[in-house]
Parts: C-alpha cells; sequence; structure tokens
C-alpha cells in the first residue's frame, strides 16, 4: 500500500449524540417551560452591587413589554434594535422573542455626544437595517434621540419604562426552529456592517450543547464578563437549574481582582475568558499585598475567541495554582460568531505544554460539528498539513442578513463556513496557525494588510507590487505587533531614513496604526507564487524566526531613527500627553505630524499642555516646536501664569463660551446664553474647520466682526417697516447658520446654533408655551393608563423640564435684525444717487457683528426717487458665502411677500447648514470620498509650500485691490486658441498664473489654490451657508515644455477638480495638518475665474471695504465672451502697493506672449 493511501486525510468530526426527548427546538418553547426554580441571573457592578434576578420574574415582565411593542406597532419580523442596560436587558430580549421581533443587540456606547467606535456602528446598523425602532430606556433615549438628530436623522426610541406598563400578553407568537430568531454583529465587523442571522433552531442548539452548561442539566454557576452584543456574553438570556452571573465588562477591565472575588464569593464553576485578560489577572497579582483566594470550586475556564498564547496561559495557571486553580481547568477553544463552539480541548497542562510553543492545540470538533483543512482551490488535504480551515455543524448561522454577496463569499458550494483561519489537524485535533484572510489583529483591532500595503505603495519612492504588511509576534509578546516589507531603490541613510519616516506617518494617519517594524528589502526577498501571489505566512515566519534581525539592527542605526526616552520632568509630562491623545509610544525627537497628528487634534495636545503647565499657548505653537524636546524648550523659556488667567485657545477669535448651572429643578452645566434659546452643538464642516485652523496660522481674520459680505438688488414694491423687520427676523429664524457662532468646548470647537428662539413665530414665548403643555397635560390625564399619557410624565421629568426652566429665566428676547433705512427720494440725478449708495454701502458693511449676540445678518434699505428700493444685505462671510448672501436676498424678497399677502406657508423649507455639517463628516468613509482623497493627495505630493514673497507696505492689515482688462486683441487670440484646442479660456488664465508663480518663486513644481465657485453636491446646492470650493491644481514645468503643453495640463487640472470635487481643499487639510499650515501660510492665496454679467471698474490701489481671507486674490472676470479682466485683491501688510501693480504689468506681459504664439516653448517667454 502507497504511503498516500495511509496518510489521514485532514478532517475530523464531533459527535452526534441523540437529541434528548422533547427538548426545546425554539427559544418560545424554552421560555414556556421556565418555572421558579430554574435559577436566577446576578448582575454584578464595579463596586460590587448585585442585582439579582429570577428568571421567571423576567419572563413575566416580557409579557407585559411584549403588549407595549405590539401597542407600538411592531410586526412579526420586523427588527427592533437594542440599546437596553442589563437590568432590563433580558426581559426586553424576551419581549422580542416572543412577538416574532427579530432582535438587534448592540453595545451601549460610552458616549453619545461625541462621535466613537460604538455610535457609528448603532448608525450604521439602524440604516442597514432601513430605520428601525430602537428599544432602549428612558435614560438613554433622550441621548441616543439627540445623537442621531446631529446626524440629521430621526428615530423611533420605545423605552421599556413605558412599555411595561401594559397589561402582560400571553398571546406568544408561534416561532418555528427555521424562523430567525435574532441578528448579532459580525465579530470581524469593520466599514459596512455584518448582520449573522440565528433560527430559533440553531440558537436553542447553540446554548445547550453537552458541555456547554446545559440548559437544564446539573447545577452550575456560570460566570461572565463580555459584553451582551457578543455571543458569549449573550449566553445569560437562557436559564439552567444553576445561576449565571454577569460581571460589567467595564468593571472588569477596571479591576481584574474583582472576577477572583466573585469566583470566592459565588463558588463560581465555569468561566469564559479571553487572552489578553488572563494576562490582566496576573499582573494584578503583583500590585497587591497576596491575599488569598479559595479557587477550588472553578472546574472550567473555556478560553478562545483570539489567539492563545502558551506562555500566558502557563504563567496563568502557575501563579493561581497557590489559590487552589485546578491545573486541568484551562480549556482552548476554537469558535466563531458564524457557527459557534467548533472544537474543544482538555488537555492544556502544564506538564504538556511549554512556554515555547508556537501554537496551542484548540482540540476536537464539539458534538454535531466538523472541520476540514483544504487547499487554496478547495482540495482536501493531509493530517498534518497547513491549510485553510472549514466548518459546519449543528449551530452554523443561516447566513448573513440580506446580503447575499457576503454569503457566497463565507460559505463553500456544500455549505461549509470559510473561516478564515490557517491552520492543521493531527489525530483529529485542530491548531490554529493564523489567518488566511490577511486580517492583521493588534490589540483586538482588526486591520486589512492589503489596505496596508496599497497605502504604502501610494508612496512615490515605493516600488509597486513588493509591499507586504503582516501581522508579527514575539516569543514575550501577548498581541500582534505590524510589520511591514517593502522595497525601494533608495539605499543612501539619510534619504532611507526620511522615507521611513514618511511610511511611518502615512500609516499612521490613513490608518491608525503605528508600525512596530520597517524593513526595507531587495525584490527577491518577497516571497511569490508562480502566479505572482505574495506569500505572506511565509514572511511572517521567517521574520519571527529571526531571519530579518540584521536589517532591523541596520534601521535602528539610521540617522534620525533612534529613540531617545524623555529625559526631563517637562519632557515626560508633554510625553504622558503625548501617548494619551496618540496611543503610541514618543520619543523626545518625534514630530507630532509624522505620529499621526492632525488638525483635530492639535487643540486636545495644547489644552492638555496648558493646563498641565499653566501656560497660555497659541495653537501655532505646536507647528514651531513639533517634537517634544522642541516643546519642552519652548515651556521652559515662558514664565508661568496663574491658572485664573489662562486663555482657552482662540478665545481671541471665538465668542466667549461659558457653562453655568441654571437655577430651579434643571440640570447642571446647561447653556445659559443671552438670546440663543435652545441651542445645539454639531460638527464643523469642512470649510469651517479651515477657516478655524486658518484664524490661527495667518492674518486671515475669517472670524473677524467684520468679515462681511454684500449684496444689492432692487425692489418695486411700496415697503412697510413692520413687516420688512418681520420678514429679516423670519429669514433668521428659518436658517440656522444665520444665528450660528463656534465654540470652544473642551478641546473640541462646534458650531452652536439655536433652533427655536424665545419669541419666534414657532415658539410664541413663555406663557403659550407654559399654556400648550397645560393642555397636553390635561388632557392626556384623561387617560391617565394611555402609552402617551404615561410618555408625557417621562418627558417632563426627563427633558420638559428643563425647557420650563429656561422659559422661567429672564431670558432677553432675540436680537431683531439690524434695519436701517435711508429715504433719499429727493435725489434724482442717478450720477449723484450712485456715490449715495456706495456710501452706505461702507457704512453698513465696517459697522462690527456681534458674534455673541448675532444675528450675522443686518440690513439697509434705501428709497429711490422711482419709487424702488434698493436693498442692501450685509452677512458674515466667514459663515456665508457668495452664493449664499444672494441666497438670503432671495429669501428675504419672498418672505416679505409672504407677509405682505398673508401666504407664509408658501415659503419653501430649505435644507440647513448643519444638516450638510453632518452629511460630509459621516461621508469620510465612503469608498468615493477615499478615492478622491487619495487623487489629490497624490496630486499635490510632489509639491513644496509656495509663498509669494511679502513686501510689506503698511503695520497692520489694510485691503485693496486692482481691476483692469486684458486687451482687447489679446482677448481675442484666447478665446480662438481655446476655441481651436477645445480647452476653456480659465485653463489659459491659469497657465499665465503658473508662469508668474514661476517667475516669482523660481519653482518648477507649482500649485495654485483655485476657486470653483460651485456648490459640492445637489443637495447642498439651496443651501446657505460657506462652500469653500478650493482645489490645490498642481503641475510640473519639466513636464510641460511648451505653452500649449502646459494650457493642455491647466485644462486637465480643471478636469480632474470637476471629476474629484468631493474632496476640496477644506477635507484634504482636515487629513494633514502639515498641508493645512502650507495654505494657510501667510500670506493665503487664491486664483478663479468668475463669469460676470457686470463689467468691472477699472481702477488701481482701490479700498476695498469687504475684509477679504487670502492676503492675495487673484482673480479672472470673464464678461460676455471676449472681454477679460483682471482683479487682484491684496492686503498691504504683505504686500506694497507697487509689488503688485509690477506682477500686474507682468501677468498681462505674460498672457499675451502666450497669446501671440503658443506653440513657444516656455523658456522663450519667461
Amino acid at each position: 500500500m502507497s504511503k498516500l493511501s495511509t496518510e489521514k486525510l485532514a478532517i475530523a468530526h464531533g459527535s452526534n449524540p441523540q437529541p434528548e426527548p422533547n427538548a426545546p427546538t425554539t427559544f418560545t418553547e424554552v421560555l414556556r417551560r421556565i418555572t421558579p426554580d430554574r435559577g436566577k441571573v446576578i448582575l454584578l457592578a464595579a463596586d460590587g452591587r448585585e442585582n439579582i434576578q429570577t428568571y421567571a420574574t423576567l419572563k413575566e415582565r416580557a409579557t407585559r413589554i411584549l403588549g407595549g411593542l405590539r401597542d407600538f406597532g411592531l410586526q412579526p419580523g420586523n427588527p427592533i434594535i437594542l440599546q437596553v442596560e442589563r437590568p432590563d436587558f433580558i426581559s426586553a430580549f424576551w419581549s422580542c422573542i416572543l412577538g416574532g421581533f427579530l432582535p438587534v443587540p448592540i453595545s451601549i456606547a460610552p458616549d453619545y455626544e461625541q462621535s466613537n467606535q460604538v455610535l457609528t456602528k448603532l448608525y450604521d446598523v439602524w440604516n442597514l437595517l432601513n430605520h428601525p425602532p430602537i428599544l432602549t430606556t428612558a435614560v438613554l433615549a433622550p441621548q441616543i434621540y439627540g445623537a442621531f438628530e446631529r446626524h440629521g436623522a430621526q428615530v423611533q426610541t420605545p423605552t421599556v419604562e413605558i412599555l411595561e406598563t401594559y397589561a402582560p400578553d400571553h398571546q406568544w407568537y408561534p416561532s418555528q426552529p427555521d424562523d430567525p430568531a435574532l441578528l448579532l454583529l459580525s465579530s470581524g465587523t469593520t466599514g459596512q456592517p455584518k448582520l449573522i442571522t440565528y433560527s430559533h433552531g440553531d440558537a436553542v442548539r447553540r446554548f445547550s450543547l453537552p458541555n456547554q452548561n446545559s440548559l437544564f442539566g446539573a447545577q452550575t454557576i456560570d460566570l461572565r464578563w463580555t459584553p451582551l452584543d457578543h455571543i458569549n456574553g449573550l449566553r445569560i438570556i437562557l436559564p439552567h437549574t444553576g445561576d449565571k452571573i454577569h460581571l460589567s465588562t467595564a468593571a472588569f477591565l477596571q479591576n481584574p481582582l474583582l472576577w477572583l472575588d466573585i469566583i470566592q464569593k459565588y463558588r463560581v464553576t465555569h468561566a469564559v475568558m479571553l487572552n489578553f485578560a488572563l494576562k490582566l489577572v496576573f499582573d494584578c497579582l503583583e500590585t497587591v499585598q497576596q491575599p488569598r483566594w479559595n479557587l477550588s470550586s472553578l472546574k472550567q475556564i473555556i478560553i478562545g475567541a483570539e489567539p492563545i498564547v502558551a506562555k500566558t496561559a502557563r504563567t496563568f495557571l502557575k501563579k493561581l495554582s497557590v489559590h487552589g486553580l485546578s491545573p486541568d481547568v484551562l480549556c482552548p477553544s476554537y469558535s466563531m460568531s458564524e457557527i459557534g463552539p467548533i472544537t474543544r480541548s482538555k488537555n492544556f497542562l502544564l506538564k504538556t505544554t511549554s512556554d515555547e510553543d508556537p501554537f496551542v492545540i484548540v482540540g476536537k470538533p464539539t458534538p454535531r460539528h466538523s472541520i476540514r483543512i483544504v487547499d487554496a482551490q478547495g482540495h482536501l488535504l493531509r493530517e498534518g498539513e497547513i491549510g485553510s480551515i472549514e466548518a459546519t455543524g449543528a449551530t452554523m448561522t443561516v447566513g448573513y442578513y440580506q446580503n447575499p454577496a457576503a454569503n457566497r463569499t463565507a460559505f463553500t458550494a456544500d455549505g461549509w463556513f470559510r473561516t478564515g483561519d490557517l491552520g492543521f489537524i493531527k489525530d483529529g485535533c485542530l491548531t490554529v496557525t493564523g489567518r488566511e484572510k490577511e486580517i492583521i489583529i493588534i490589540n483586538g483591532a482588526n486591520y486589512h494588510a492589503h489596505q496596508i500595503d496599497k497605502i504604502v505603495e501610494e508612496i512615490k519612492e515605493i516600488t509597486p507590487s513588493y509591499t507586504v504588511a503582516c501581522g508579527v509576534r514575539q516569543p514575550n509578546s501577548n498581541t500582534d505587533k505590524l510589520a511591514i516589507f517593502f522595497h525601494t531603490p533608495i539605499s543612501a541613510p539619510n534619504p532611507l531614513a526620511l522615507l521611513l519616516q514618511e511610511i511611518r506617518r502615512t500609516v499612521v494617519l490613513k490608518v491608525g496604526v503605528n508600525p512596530t517594524y520597517l524593513i526595507p528589502v531587495e525584490q527577491s526577498v518577497i516571497p511569490k507564487t508562480g502566479t505572482g501571489k505574495i506569500q505572506r505566512l511565509k514572511l511572517k515566519q521567517r521574520f519571527e524566526a529571526g531571519e530579518f534581525e540584521l536589517i532591523q539592527q541596520q534601521v535602528e542605526a539610521l540617522p534620525g531613527r533612534k529613540f531617545v526616552a524623555p529625559r526631563t520632568e517637562t519632557e515626560k509630562a508633554i510625553a504622558a500627553i503625548w501617548r494619551e491623545v496618540l496611543g503610541v509610544e514618543v520619543g523626545v525627537d518625534d514630530d507630532f505630524f509624522e505620529l499621526g497628528g492632525h488638525s483635530l487634534l492639535v487643540p486636545q495636545i495644547m489644552l492638555r499642555v496648558q493646563q498641565a503647565f499653566k501656560v497660555a499657548l497659541p495653537l501655532r505653537t505646536l507647528f514651531e516646536s513639533p517634537t517634544i524636546s522642541q516643546l519642552a524648550q519652548t515651556l521652559n523659556q515662558l514664565s508661568t501664569i496663574k491658572p485664573s488667567f489662562l486663555l482657552p485657545p482662540a478665545s481671541c477669535l471665538l465668542p466667549c463660551f461659558v457653562r453655568e448651572p441654571l437655577s430651579g429643578n434643571s440640570e447642571a452645566g446647561s447653556y445659559k446664553e443671552s438670546w440663543w434659546g435652545k441651542s445645539s452643538e454639531y460638527p464643523l464642516s469642512p470649510e469651517l474647520e479651515l477657516y478655524w485652523v486658518g484664524s490661527q496660522l495667518s492674518s486671515a481674520n475669517t472670524f473677524s466682526p467684520k468679515y462681511s459680505i454684500q449684496n444689492r438688488s432692487t425692489w418695486k414694491c411700496q415697503l412697510d417697516p413692520v413687516l420688512f423687520q418681520r420678514a429679516c427676523d423670519l429669514v433668521v429664524e428659518r436658517n440656522e447658520i444665520l444665528r450660528t457662532r463656534l465654540i470652544q468646548q473642551g478641546s473640541t470647537v462646534l458650531q452652536l446654533l439655536s433652533k427655536l428662539l424665545p419669541n419666534s413665530s414657532v415658539n410664541q414665548g413663555s406663557s403659550s408655551k407654559l399654556k400648550q403643555i397645560e393642555q397636553t397635560i390635561l388632557a392626556l390625564l384623561e387617560k391617565p393608563n394611555s402609552i402617551g399619557a404615561k410618555l408625557v410624565h417621562r418627558l417632563i421629568a426627563f427633558k420638559i423640564n428643563l425647557e420650563l426652566t429656561l422659559v422661567r429665566q429672564q431670558i432677553l428676547p432675540p436680537q431683531p435684525v439690524k434695519f436701517t433705512y435711508y429715504d433719499h427720494e429727493s435725489i434724482t440725478d442717478e450720477s449723484a444717487f450712485q456715490p449715495t449708495v456706495e456710501e452706505i454701502a461702507t457704512t453698513e458693511v465696517e459697522h462690527p457683528f456681534d458674534l455673541n449676540q448675532g444675528p450675522l445678518l443686518r440690513c439697509a434699505v434705501i428709497k429711490n426717487s422711482n419709487q424702488t428700493l434698493t436693498v442692501i444685505i450685509t452677512v458674515h462671510h466667514g459663515f456665508v458665502d457668495f452664493t449664499g448672501v444672494q441666497q438670503v436676498a432671495e429669501e428675504l424678497y419672498s418672505t416679505y411677500q409672504a407677509l405682505a399677502t398673508n401666504q407664509l406657508d408658501s415659503l419653501v423649507v430649505r435644507p440647513q447648514y448643519r444638516d450638510y455639517a453632518t452629511r460630509w463628516a459621516s461621508l469620510k468613509n465612503s469608498l468615493g470620498y477615499q478615492e478622491d482623497l487619495n487623487f489629490w493627495q497624490n496630486h499635490f505630493a510632489p509639491c513644496q509650500p509656495l509663498v509669494i514673497p511679502p513686501q510689506p507696505g503698511a503695520d497692520c492689515r489694510e485691503d485693496f485691490q486692482i481691476s483692469e482688462p486684458v486687451q482687447q486683441k489679446t482677448g481675442e487670440l484666447i478665446h480662438a486658441y481655446c476655441q481651436e484646442i477645445r480647452v476653456p479660456t480659465s485653463a489659459f488664465f491659469l497657465a499665465g498664473y503658473y508662469l508668474l508663480l514661476h517667475r516669482i518663486t523660481k519653482e518648477t513644481n507649482l500649485y495654485a489654490i483655485v476657486n470653483n465657485g460651485t456648490r459640492p453636491d445637489l443637495e447642498s446646492e439651496s443651501t446657505i451657508g460657506t462652500f469653500l470650493q478650493l482645489f490645490p491644481l498642481a503641475v510640473n514645468l519639466t513636464q510641460t515644455p511648451t505653452i500649449k503643453g502646459l494650457i493642455q495640463a491647466s485644462a486637465s487640472n480643471i478636469f480632474a477638480l470637476l471629476e474629484h470635487r468631493r474632496v476640496s481643499l477644506p477635507r484634504l487639510v482636515s487629513n494633514d495638518i502639515r498641508l493645512a499650515a502650507a495654505m494657510m501660510k501667510q500670506p493665503a492665496c487664491i486664483f478663479q475665474v468668475i463669469q460676470t454679467t457686470q463689467k468691472p471698474v477699472q481702477n488701481r490701489r482701490a479700498p476695498s471695504y469687504l475684509i477679504d481671507a487670502p492676503d492675495w486674490r487673484f482673480d479672472i472676470f470673464i464678461h460676455g465672451s471676449i472681454q477679460y479682466y483682471l482683479k487682484i485683491a491684496y492686503n498691504r501688510a504683505f504686500y506694497e502697493h507697487e509689488y503688485v501693480e509690477n506682477s500686474v504689468n507682468e501677468y498681462q506681459t505674460i498672457v499675451t506672449k502666450m497669446a501671440i504664439n503658443p506653440q513657444e516653448a516656455i523658456l522663450n517667454i519667461l
């Protein structure tokens, strides 16, 4: 007989016991059999407080909640998300089972105000399930509602407290074994969530497997601490004859030794642990005075859910053996959320294992489960050969909920589940050796290796297709570390050191993990198959075998690569702050931005530094001193000042914001505002974020009270001053951006806006507000047992009480829009009337806005001799752009006409700017957004920051402008040539601007910050706000040697702008704070081409009364088809008149030469 025929195939099967007679096959049957003697569940808090509930009591409460859910309108098969704390969770879950609803448990978010992973998961699942209700508690309901409202979404949040007031409903839905019972998030969910569907039969079998704490088996005491949206934590929902104990996850992580206290107190027999949790326990033993625990009751500790390290498990057994822990208590296992417990081992003993064991045997298949090992083509391997692990069994999921694509990927044609892990079978036992899916698990977080490869290869100096990211583990480590192998032609020490810094910064910024090892290798070192596929596992094994230690030593010896630990107390304090915010270990010479620092982390760092050292520092300090050593030196040079004199970041730019407790029964820490009424906070839009950063990095007075923009229009109607004033106020009420400001809250900057004004048309003041509430309560109290009446009582307790307190306070009425009326009917000469209008416009624009009181709108009305009105609208330009001010003008006219004709109902509701900000904040994770972001980062990468050298002519900001036409003949040539080569004329003028920049800076890699002037998407077209569509269009003059080539490259840039407009400059710089600094660096410059219907007035050195954000703005105005005008706005604090005039003359010369001979080489005209 041949050797192959005697070798065993890599497939193993668990036993197949006969099912118990009359065993329940659905959750509903299990609940019917619950009797008072079926045990209890004990819920433990961090302080040791017990919440003990019998399963019989929980069932009775579930029937009452069921009645409320049915009255709420839920139908069998409807999904419902559970956001319920532990004391209410089991009854809430069971009520869904009894009604045939699909419960979807999701962990409680740590914070519903600030963005976090759990909150994002909740919102994504809610969208995936098409907006189901969220069953929650009275405490959490307003927080969840507010969180979704900040997303611009309305969510239904029925509460357990209200629903359980209904009479018990014993008409339970007759579920069948194959009916879906619940949906759980896949443990590996990243990006778009995947929901695992559990049928009744699968779930009951999973929770009642032999040796799994059988539902009605022997007396056991079971202890768990994993979250209730995880399958292990969820096991507390079904009873058995013993007790189940659940310790909150937060309590365990805060004090792992509490786990030992509970085992001793309650005589726990069974527990579930994870590898990292074993280490937490024995590490904490070193910090206490050797108390003695009696752990002899513990019969079994199942460990799994992550790779098991032999040394960690052995150390756990050794250290706890003195406390009576049995030497055979540890049971390594292998399980998946999609399939349940697949294998289990009972043979982990100190005498049969070693600290040096690379892998831990996870045992034979559990009853009614099977495993097999296959190759890449799905062919069965033989025992001892490493391949892909596939499994099947009685508790396997029926698939992912409404996700056929994921099901096709996860399941084989014959119905086995592809686990994504690698391993081998020997003597029927499974050993897991790694991941096939190339997911790197670091500290419990999943990272896709292919994604890291792709991001690294976007760096110019990296050779494509020879980059490999691996999760590697050293012998003494309890988690994987990220190693990145790559090839580059660079070998010189200094350039290579800089490249390593760039790789590290890029990975930290885009992936969120700091690579531990960066290993440059030759192409031949990267193992590939015959078809060119990288063999990641082989490279990982070679690394762990020590093959690359010499290269690691060479990398550590590179210049600038030496790690220098903090030395002084100042450096240690700063390093602690950086570690807290960045989550990485830092040396004193590490650059903050190379470690992944970005715009929103800068204020967090600086606020903590300010609080720690009691010094006032502007945000730009971190740009000037980006390493710990530099920042420590800066701090040592400053004088210590009293904490009471500390200024918050940007306090000179942002309105003062103070949290003060309200009187009465309101919640402490609510906002006390002078007129903003009931306020809400929303994230900054990319534009406002850039403005805020720029305000602190440049002279751009974006948040100056005088930063204004105007619109003039002519009204042919009579003026009713009362109606006009009311129309102005209504425009502010209808458009939140006009009653918005930025606030500093801790280390975060937010939009603060008023949703209702105390005396608005929506809220008619305190008396009517109280009257409304009183009438509602009286009406509902006629039906005291109705769900509506009880809901009102809850709302009064949790929400309305605060609002009543606000109303009762002496809140000032809303500040009306400032409206000035000028009667110049006596001026009949038009030539005399226009200067009067200009004078009034100048007066209006020079008057500052009150950013604390608002609103951000004021009006002037001038009565003309011909019985028409000239209406001048001035708005704050930091919050409203050019298109927006036109919309304000249209809105004001429409509102005035609606008031005059008593047709307010005809006004169309406008989308709000906060919806745009929220939408773009959520768009950052989309594929299209990431593609556009990568495009612009690559497009801009070759460029260095360009600065048009300042030539100051004044000590403070003075804004002027120059406006003059392009020669008629030149304009005709430009128009004809652009028609000939089919490019927009804007490309011609942009090419000329590149050549002017080259003349000024002598650089060949150039970029122009171009204003597109349009809205970013259709949803924002009718939104009043600021939409800064700026793009860094780059060009390399060495690659475009002719004028024609440069014009065509400019056209390509403009077309790219249109194609990748989802990520404009504000979004680009929010991902790279150094780019933000470069863009906003003094002076700030913008180029734009504007189509106009009004012929610009020719002038030079004309004062500009509208304060501009850029210090240099170069505009091309197109009037008609072939009339072109140059308009340069400039800040004399940077540029003297003569300097700007000479630059304009030079640009005129350049475009003339280009128009005369566009085939000419660039060098011949420079």
